[in-house]
């Protein structure tokens, strides 16, 4: 019986600890030092504000889904190109899955009960930023790196550009996450339907804003090498 009320005694304290670090990461990271917009004090100045706020805050998600489209319009054509075979260029895309199913409740947690004054998002949302760039710069001048190091070993180039597309794809999906749970934390919870909903918008605007460059790029700059994938007869 002692035994078990001690453990109930370092489980409530625990579980006070964790609850005191998430309300002061609250109130670092929701600087309004409250709700964001009052049920009773709805002006027009205050409703404007708080949409303004919602579209900064969800604007992260539209260069994320950029980056994602950069990746899904480039990868499986590099790896091709680099000589893979196309058996196992489709691998590219089950790396950074698998990383994220292994390391990401971990990295959560440590998000969860994080003590930086910058608050429990902004440090891992700024790592995770950093990997990502890292990730594209490998993935885009594997070649170059291949040319410094050993001319004649193409198999030196496939390692980088595999590794640039891992690190970019994990970091990539790790850094939504923090984003959307930083707006999650920044917001209050009347408004989290309306918060997810723009943050969804904002990463839409993204693909179709890459999507559609790649398409003008392709069709004006290779007409010839343009044909139909799928035809549908009526």
């Amino acid at each position: 019986m002692e035994s078990r009320a001690n453990g109930n005694g370092s489980h409530r304290s625990m579980r006070s600890k964790l609850n005191a670090i998430r309300s002061r990461a609250q109130r670092v990271e929701n600087d309004e030092g409250g709700q964001l917009l009052d049920a009773g004090n709805s002006d027009n100045s205050r409703v404007k504000f708080f949409a303004y706020r919602l579209v900064m805050l969800s604007t992260s998600s539209s260069v994320i889904e950029l980056s994602f489209a950069i990746e899904a319009v480039n990868a499986i054509p590099t790896l091709l190109q680099l000589g893979v075979p196309i058996e196992f260029a489709a691998y590219v895309w089950s790396i950074g899955p698998l990383l994220g199913f292994i390391i990401q409740p971990y990295l959560g947690y440590q998000s969860d009960t994080c003590t930086c004054s910058w608050g429990r998002r902004r440090p891992f949302m700024i790592i995770y930023f950093l990997f990502m760039s890292i990730g594209l710069g490998l993935a885009a001048f594997s070649t170059n790196i291949d040319y410094i190091i050993d001319p004649k070993n193409r198999k030196i180039c496939i390692v980088f550009a595999y590794i640039g597309f891992s690190l970019l794809d994990f970091f990539r999906n790790s850094l939504e996450v923090s984003s959307r749970a930083y707006l999650m934390d920044a917001t209050a919870d009347q408004f989290h339907q309306l918060a997810n909903s723009i943050f969804t918008i904002m990463a839409a605007n993204g693909g179709i804003l890459c999507y559609a460059i790649n398409g003008y790029y392709e069709l004006f700059n290779y007409p010839n090498k343009i044909h139909a994938i799928y035809s549908i007869k009526f």
